[in-house]
């Protein structure tokens, strides 16, 4: 229920809006943060900056966005939350928080709930997430939305899938 989302605070609220050239040094600098990192397949060290901006710049079927959150009347940059193989008919959302401070106040469940009604809204019928198994934190971040295990992924990993 939506009554859980309320942990960040009273006047608080998330924003998204897609990304721009303007924020990706932001996202170099959390995709970078080990304690982020860790949690990804592939990646085992901070990126360097041209292999971040070719994958920018490579992205396609794709649409990635800043998490804003409005708080006493400031609003900032805390995360990203995005949607790949859009080509396909059951998408793949992904999340991360940078600010690893605000981890466990729903700031993800909040974003990826707003993706997840835009995907509905443009009519696809499924989505999917693909978690490391000692991802606790992202494990229940998706069940808390519906997401149920349904396959194995890659090593170490499974795929979550919900119905819209």
């Amino acid at each position: 229920s939506n009554a859980n989302c309320k942990k960040i605070g009273e006047d608080s609220k998330i924003i998204i809006r897609q990304i721009t050239d303007n924020d990706l040094e932001l996202l170099m600098a959390w995709r970078s943060n080990p304690l982020i990192y860790k949690f990804f397949y592939i990646q085992k060290e901070p990126l360097k900056w041209e292999e971040h901006y070719s994958w920018w710049m490579s992205r396609e079927n794709r649409v990635d966005w800043i998490i804003l959150l409005r708080e006493n009347n400031t609003i900032r940059k805390v995360g990203s939350v995005n949607v790949s193989q859009l080509n396909t008919d059951n998408p793949e959302i992904g999340i991360l928080i940078g600010e690893f401070f605000l981890w466990g106040k729903h700031i993800g469940r909040h974003s990826v709930s707003l993706v997840l009604k835009w995907l509905k809204n443009i009519g696809y019928k499924k989505a999917h997430a693909r978690i490391l198994e000692n991802n606790i934190r992202s494990i229940k971040l998706f069940e808390s939305l519906g997401f149920k295990k349904t396959k194995k992924g890659r090593e170490n990993e499974w795929i979550y899938e919900v119905n819209l």
